[in-house]
């Protein structure tokens, strides 16, 4: 999934032996960093590509990050936890 801003791109694989959240820089494809750290699915930008929302099992993660001047992240913190249907 592409940021807004069509800096990054944000993708989910078991490349790291689980389902973790990564993101790239969009297009150079160089400077990958994996961005969850326990498992991660399902992941969204927020509308400004200053956050990053992905689920881990039961939680709602968040990352802050940063597009401008090269990709930066801080560390993902949980939003909530609960059940999740699908």
């Amino acid at each position: 999934m592409f940021s807004p801003d069509g800096r990054c791109l944000a993708y989910a694989s078991d490349e790291w032996g689980r389902y973790e959240v990564s993101v790239q820089p969009f297009p150079s494809l160089l400077g990958k960093r994996q961005i969850s750290a326990e498992g991660g699915r399902e992941r969204v930008w927020e509308r400004s590509a200053r956050e990053l929302f992905y689920r881990n099992g039961g939680k709602m993660m968040v990352v802050d990050v940063t597009t401008q001047s090269g990709f930066h992240a801080a560390k993902p913190r949980m939003l909530f936890e609960g059940h999740y249907c699908g």
